[in-house]
C-alpha cells in the first residue's frame, strides 16, 4: 500500500498543479487541519514555499467556498465545507 503523502508528492510533481490544488487534496484527506500542521504536509511535497504563499492559496479556496478558516489563538484551523 502506498501512502497518502507519497502520492500526493508523486501526482504534485508530475503534473505541477497549482498550490491550492495541492492544499486543497490535503485538507480533502484530513477533513481539517491546523495551519501548522497544513505546512508541514505542504513541504514534504514542496520544499521552498513561503507561508505567504499557503495564505494566498487559502484565501482563494475560502472566497471560492471550498474552506472555511477560524483562528484559534496562535494557530488558525481550516475546515473542509462539505456542499
Amino acid at each position: 500500500m502506498v501512502r497518502k503523502d507519497r502520492d500526493l508528492h508523486h501526482n504534485y510533481n508530475y503534473f505541477k498543479k497549482p498550490l491550492h490544488t495541492l492544499i486543497y487534496s490535503i485538507i480533502k484527506n484530513k477533513g481539517n487541519i491546523l495551519f501548522s500542521e497544513l505546512m508541514r504536509s505542504i513541504r514534504e511535497v514542496v520544499e521552498d514555499v513561503s507561508e505567504s504563499e499557503v495564505r494566498k492559496a487559502l484565501l482563494k479556496l475560502e472566497i471560492w467556498g471550498f474552506i472555511s478558516v477560524e483562528t484559534e489563538g496562535d494557530d488558525s484551523r481550516i475546515i473542509l465545507r462539505r456542499g
